[in-house]
């Protein structure tokens, strides 16, 4: 009869983590620590505000949702818990369209309302914002067809 403990097992499970399981989790949080920081600013600052049209909140609820599903995704790599990182992984395959359609979307009507971020030109913001949701698209993609080669 085997006597092993939940805790023995869980001790067993447990390992420091690897430079590269350090290098993704804490990119991770920091990631989403400057997303909430500089989406925070602009709404101080008065240049974002709640009381935006209903397509501007499901484009941050989207947007941040992913910011969400990253983070969650990397801590559960880090603790262990691929089961659930492997099934909440395929929540990707339709979340990411949808940001597709709604980044691209939200930069088409920025453009048409005159609301471009100060920092772009209306042309660059134009062209470079879809170009980098589309390829956000394309390497999550990636990703998702190369899931078995844990090495990319």
């Amino acid at each position: 009869m085997n006597t092993v403990t939940i805790s023995e097992r869980v001790a067993k499970v447990r390992r420091p983590l690897g430079r590269d399981e350090k290098f993704f989790f804490i990119g991770a949080i920091d990631m989403a620590a400057v997303l909430v920081a500089g989406f925070a600013l602009n709404l101080a600052m008065g240049r974002s505000t709640f009381a935006s049209p209903i397509r501007f909140h499901i484009h941050a609820f989207l947007f941040f949702g992913w910011t969400a599903l990253f983070l969650t995704q990397n801590t559960l790599a880090v603790t262990g818990s691929l089961a659930l990182h492997r099934r909440l992984g395929w929540l990707a395959t339709v979340w990411v369209p949808l940001m597709v359609v709604s980044g691209i979307y939200m930069t088409v009507a920025d453009i048409r309302g005159g609301r471009v971020p100060p920092f772009f030109a209306p042309a660059y913001f134009l062209v470079m914002n879809p170009l980098q949701i589309l390829c956000f698209a394309g390497l999550v993609l990636a990703a998702i067809t190369r899931r078995r080669r844990t090495q990319w």
